[in-house]
C-alpha cells in the first residue's frame, strides 16, 4: 500500500479473479487528524463486475442518501464505477440501467438514471446502443418514460433524432 502524507487518498486498484466473477478490490487508506490523534482508516470496497443487480440496488441507495451523510460519502464510488461503465463497458453500463430502471421506477430515480448515465452512455456509445434503445422502450414504459429528460447534451445528431420520436414530453 502507498504510504501516503495525510492531505490526499492512497489508491491501489488490484484486479483479481474469484470463480467466473471479474473482481475489482479498491484499497484506499485515509490518514487524518482527529485532535490528537492520527487515525488510519481503511476502505474495502468491492466491485463485482458481473453483479449488475447490486450494482444497480446501490446506484439507487446513493441517489437516495442526503448529500453530506456518512452513506452518501461511502457509497460516492459508484458514481465514478457508473461513470468508468459508461465510458469504457457499454454493454455492462446498459445492464446496469436496466436493472436500476427495473428495481426503481420512481420519478426520482427515473430522472437521475435519464439525466445521468443513460446521457452518458448515449453520449459515448449511441449508435452501438440505440436500437436497443429502441426495441426497450417498445415494450417498457418505465424506461420510455425516462427518456423524456434526456439533454442532447452531446449525443450525436442521429442518435439524438431516434431518441426524441421514442421519448415522451419532457416532464
Amino acid at each position: 500500500m502507498t504510504v501516503n502524507n495525510g492531505s490526499t487518498p492512497a489508491v491501489r486498484r488490484i484486479p483479481a479473479a474469484v470463480g467466473h466473477l471479474e473482481t475489482f478490490i479498491r484499497l484506499e487508506c485515509l490518514r487524518y487528524r482527529v485532535g490528537r490523534i492520527l487515525t488510519s482508516v481503511i476502505r474495502i470496497r468491492v466491485y463485482f463486475m458481473n453483479d449488475i443487480s447490486g450494482l444497480a440496488a446501490i446506484w439507487i441507495r446513493f441517489q437516495r442518501s442526503p448529500k453530506g451523510s456518512v452513506e452518501y460519502e461511502e457509497l460516492f464510488w459508484v458514481v465514478d464505477r457508473m461513470m468508468e461503465l459508461c465510458d469504457s463497458e457499454p454493454s455492462a453500463a446498459w445492464n446496469v440501467i436496466q436493472e436500476a430502471v427495473a428495481l426503481d421506477q420512481s420519478d426520482e430515480i427515473l430522472g437521475m438514471v435519464g439525466a445521468g448515465p443513460f446521457e452518458d452512455l448515449m453520449t459515448n456509445h449511441g449508435a452501438f446502443l440505440i436500437d436497443k434503445v429502441e426495441s426497450c422502450a417498445r415494450t417498457n414504459p418505465a424506461f420510455r418514460r425516462m427518456l423524456g429528460v434526456v439533454w442532447k447534451s452531446t449525443i450525436t445528431d442521429d442518435v439524438w433524432i431516434r431518441l426524441k420520436a421514442l421519448a415522451p414530453a419532457s416532464w
